[in-house]
């Protein structure tokens, strides 16, 4: 071919985006004994509305050097963040603290069936302090190309050749790390949720307050949309529910593990044989925002299991407003026979 000839139009268009978030919040807190009836703690411990400053001098010591890519549990120890961290914590409880090391881990023997509760098991002792920090971080990156040609080219052999040509290429990008760190009293509010006219726990969006962690304080939080449930056991009988410590999981951080201490005969389920199971309730609200206590086996639900597995999560609103995380789930049986899900959910407060 021999191109004696020609007329082309070429033209291109590029756009780019990159968009890094990153979120962070740190809560400290201290509170002194409650036999203590003067100010101040004789433990130390800073008062309930201490502000833990870090000095520019205490900043410039926890600059270290970088650290080997090859030592993870050394690059924990020389990451900036973590060491703030850790000087706050041993400055509420006054010795120093270490972390657990990757070569420190080791498989554990199975763990022994959970002994039933007893009637005079008490609460675990608050440690007076608590520390709750959360780090979002994403980046998101696009890019699109678009090339276009067209045009005529006439040969030397006679021929005119009209041509078009369309190129498109684009690409996405997105990574997200999310680090949660509790220490102390820092609440770990995380309830059982008993999902009954669907697969997964949801929220309506619409917030009320409650006491979710029982620390005398009630917090803001997103109650579940119709279909599912809080499960709940009405501890003084009052066809109310007055706080967290009525729920599954708010105080210890581990709805699951505090439902397996009712497992009497250790079968792996509460069912019909434990004694609490006639007793366990599911907490729902109607149309109206009024608070509604149906027993299990009025629900036909027949035996809930214990056995769970992680199932990392988020429940977001329309805006992506973070409403809660799901943290793991298990199943319950109904008794036609039918199943259903069990999740634990952590609740943004």
């Amino acid at each position: 071919m021999r191109i004696v000839s020609s007329d082309i139009q070429l033209a291109s268009q590029h756009a780019a985006i990159s968009r890094d978030t990153v979120r962070e919040s740190l809560r400290v807190w201290a509170r002194p004994p409650a036999d203590s009836g003067r100010s101040g703690s004789a433990n130390g411990l800073p008062e309930p509305d201490t502000t833990l400053r870090i000095s520019p001098e205490a900043r410039s010591a926890l600059k270290t050097a970088p650290a080997s890519k090859a030592d993870p549990d050394e690059a924990l120890e020389l990451d900036l963040r973590y060491l703030l961290v850790k000087r706050m914590v041993e400055q509420l409880i006054g010795h120093e603290t270490r972390h657990l090391r990757a070569s420190d881990l080791r498989a554990a023997p199975p763990a022994a069936p959970p002994a039933p509760a007893t009637a005079g098991a008490s609460a675990p002792q608050a440690a007076g302090f608590g520390i709750e920090y959360e780090r979002h971080e994403s980046h998101y990156e696009a890019e699109q190309t678009q090339f276009s040609a067209q045009g005529m080219v006439k040969t030397a052999d006679g021929r005119a050749i009209r041509f078009q040509l369309e190129l498109a290429m684009s690409r996405t990008y997105y990574r997200e790390e999310t680090v949660s760190v509790r220490a102390g009293d820092a609440a770990a509010k995380d309830p059982l949720v008993i999902n009954f006219a669907g697969q997964t726990a949801q929220f309506d969006g619409a917030r009320f307050s409650f006491d979710l962690d029982a620390d005398g304080v009630e917090d803001s939080i997103a109650f579940v949309a119709s279909g599912s449930g809080f499960l709940v056991l009405d501890r003084n009988r009052d066809g109310i529910m007055n706080d967290g410590s009525e729920l599954f999981g708010p105080r210890t951080g581990d709805g699951f593990q505090e439902l397996a201490q009712h497992d009497a005969d250790g079968n792996g389920w509460i069912d019909d044989a434990d004694a609490v199971f006639s007793e366990l309730q599911v907490w729902t609200r109607d149309a109206e925002g009024r608070d509604r206590l149906t027993p299990l086996a009025a629900m036909g639900i027949g035996a809930i299991g214990l056995a769970h597995v992680a199932t990392p999560f988020s429940l977001k609103t329309d805006d992506n407003a973070l409403l809660g995380q799901v943290r793991s789930s298990s199943v319950y049986l109904n008794e036609n026979g039918t199943v259903g899900s069990v999740q634990q959910i952590d609740l943004v407060v």
